[in-house]
């Protein structure tokens, strides 16, 4: 059987990179973040009741930046 992480995995791997949901959703965190949304619709958003200013580095920089974009219908990678 196959899981959301497994099916992830392998799509970045065909791509040449090595991201897992986690990434994807620190990523998009830091992104909505960037752009200037308040972190409470960014929790929100995320299924969080709070910003998890924790599990991310800051918006700012730092965070995992991948070689080149993936693209997934609408959403970039």
């Amino acid at each position: 059987m196959r899981t959301v992480d497994d099916a992830i995995r392998a799509v970045g791997a065909d791509a040449g990179l090595d991201i897992s949901p986690g990434t994807l959703r620190a990523t998009t965190e830091q992104r909505m973040l960037r752009e200037g949304l308040p972190p409470a619709i960014v929790a929100a958003r995320l299924g969080q009741q709070a910003p998890d200013r924790e599990s991310s580095p800051p918006a700012s920089g730092g965070g995992i930046r991948p070689s080149r974009t993936i693209c997934f219908s609408r959403w970039r990678f």
